[in-house]
């Protein structure tokens, strides 16, 4: 069997209520739903019932035996031919790709024999047996059009920190990065190894970047006319030092993946009230609109502005002002889609609405709350999740009444 096609309360197209064929089962008997069955007021209990179990408080995830658990690698769960879907890569100076997006992901589909890569088109059609995103600073072990056996070593990344990669190579020139105004040395007691860690300058002129430089010392224009800069966040280490030579692949600084997993986690009820009700988060991320190229410009009323622009020159550029203090999340020249994020936290449910549109919104919800529950051991059919969701998008806005009977509003 090569496809199934399902029903769902959020696709169901009654205009009353939920359809039989959508809602499926009735979890009290096992069989069809029963015409006329209060399936709201059931999505309420079901929801409500395990609220009991949940805390009340905003609670902390995580700590050091959980952090030795961080998965660090991919190994391949079924045999197939390995495809890239959206993937940027480079080579470094060892002769392995590393990751530089942040969407990409490695595909495995049905094949038994290695493919050209020119030819991997052919492939698009093909049943998908397993699909990965990889992170940011993955070293790739298998090439694109290789043919995987099950168990095979894919990728491998340091599960602890996000580091900040170069995709050209040069020489480093440190930009505003001081000592004692925008970093300082830290020398770790276990190890006695000395790190050289960013923080917070007191100037508000002073943005510690490091640039890619060619031999004249001119900084490297890439090909989409960006210049090879790269923002050093708060609490960031250095992993290289001023005037070195770099190749393409090389870390520049890492990042704790602690700062960047700064994500809400309030948690149980409050946390599922927060979604229902569509409220604003606290530390909110700011999503892009467009797709296109990030670029950094001048400070605006001690916030960094953030501009995306259009990779093909079409239509206006967007500009984002960023509070000092929060973590971005993106570098210079780095291409976007609309709806990506630009700096740490949990979107506001209204901005995924007006970019990515309702079928986003609808599965950012459900998978939302099932986060929050299942993080305390309580299973939910995700049936009752998708009634309520499917009610609030419901909410309609009359803006010409015509021949009915409505008013405005």
């Amino acid at each position: 069997m090569e496809k199934v096609q399902i029903r769902s309360p959020l696709t169901c197209m009654s205009e009353q209520g939920v359809c039989r064929n959508c809602y499926g089962r009735d979890l009290c008997h096992g069989g069809l739903v029963n015409l006329g069955e209060t399936v709201g007021v059931i999505a309420a209990q079901s929801i409500g019932e395990p609220g009991t179990q949940l805390t009340m408080r905003t609670f902390h995830i995580g700590g050091t035996a959980s952090r030795s658990a961080e998965q660090n690698k991919w190994e391949a769960g079924f045999s197939g031919v390995l495809r890239f879907d959206d993937l940027k890569e480079v080579k470094n100076r060892e002769g392995n790709f590393v990751v530089l997006g942040r969407r990409g992901e490695a595909v495995i589909v049905e094949g038994g024999k290695n493919i050209a890569v020119s030819k991997l088109a052919d492939l698009e059609n093909e049943r998908e047996r397993e699909r990965r995103p990889l992170p940011m600073g993955a070293t790739l072990l298998k090439k694109e059009g290789e043919l995987v056996e099950q168990g095979d070593l894919i990728a491998e990344w340091d599960p602890f920190s996000i580091p900040i990669i170069t995709d050209v190579s040069g020489f480093v020139n440190f930009e505003d990065i001081n000592e004692g105004e925008t970093f300082k040395e830290q020398v770790d007691e276990v190890s006695g190894v000395s790190r050289k860690v960013i923080h917070e300058s007191q100037s508000l002129e002073q943005h510690p970047l490091i640039a890619i430089c060619d031999s004249k010392k001119k900084t490297i224009i890439r090909k989409n006319d960006t210049v090879t800069e790269f923002a050093l966040p708060n609490k960031s280490e250095l992993v290289v030092e001023n005037g070195v030579e770099v190749h393409a692949g090389d870390v520049l600084a890492k990042i704790p993946r602690e700062l960047a997993r700064n994500k809400d986690i309030t948690g149980g009820l409050p946390r599922v009230a927060e979604l229902f009700e569509a409220r604003v988060p606290k530390d909110q991320a700011i999503i892009t609109e467009i797709d296109g190229i990030v670029e950094f410009d001048l400070d605006v009323k001690k916030k960094q502005r953030i501009r995306i622009r259009p990779e093909d020159g079409k239509g206006d550029s967007k500009e984002y002002l960023i509070p000092r203090g929060r973590h971005i999340t993106v570098h210079m020249g780095e291409y976007l889609r609309a709806g990506d994020p630009l700096i740490d936290g949990s979107p506001n449910p209204h901005d995924i609405l007006a970019v990515k549109g309702s079928k986003a919104l609808q599965k950012y919800l459900v998978d939302e709350v099932q986060q929050v529950y299942r993080l305390q051991g309580v299973g939910i059919n995700d049936k009752h999740i998708e009634v309520i969701v499917r009610q609030m998008l419901r909410k309609a806005y009359v803006e010409d009444p015509g021949d009915s009977s409505l008013l405005v509003g």
